[in-house]
């Protein structure tokens, strides 16, 4: 089984859970790495190994530490940046740290970047380019590159610990039901 990734939004596309399900390497079986539940004030994620909480003030973005573009969603429906504004946002990263489950409250700042259109394969696509950066609990400087619809969706993004270049598209989108 590859890893297995399942994310509930809200009608205004607040991250409610996220749910990873993967493979343990020693023995094949299949586990649930992570299930986080988002509240209005706390955040609580049970993994194989224990678990994590935080308090939340309702505006903490959740961050996954192998992120995809969906994850975004609320951030950028919570604070579009017009272009060359940067506000800031803080972040509840949840990391992996010898075996247990931990979640780090970090700032980070969002910057609009303006329009840009983005080819994939046959598709073109309008989109606006905002630019995340914060500094990871290890003090490592970290910045996400996203590029969205005018509707929010995020079409892509780009993360500075991957190989520079590399995108990460939105492949797979199920809708279940209408907001």
């Amino acid at each position: 089984m590859k890893t297995d990734i399942s994310l509930q939004l809200t009608k205004d596309r607040a991250i409610q859970a996220l749910i990873l399900n993967g493979k343990k390497l020693s023995d094949s079986k299949q586990i649930e790495v992570a299930n986080c539940q988002v509240k209005e004030n706390e955040i609580t994620c049970k993994g194989h190994e224990g678990s994590a909480h935080m308090k939340n003030s309702g505006q903490d973005q959740l961050l996954y530490p192998y992120p995809f573009p969906l994850l975004f969603a609320q951030i950028l429906k919570q604070s579009q940046p017009a272009t060359g504004q940067t506000i800031p946002i803080t972040l509840a990263v949840l990391e992996e740290v010898k075996n247990r489950l931990q979640l780090a409250k970090v700032s980070g700042q969002l910057r609009g970047e303006g329009e840009e259109r983005m080819v994939v394969g046959q598709y073109t696509f309008e989109t606006e380019k905002f630019v995340l950066a914060f500094n990871a609990k290890n003090g490592a400087a970290r910045q996400i590159t996203l590029w969205a619809s005018n509707q929010g969706t995020v079409f892509a993004m780009e993360d500075s610990r991957f190989t520079p270049g590399l995108r990460v598209l939105l492949s797979q989108y199920k809708k279940y039901s209408e907001f």
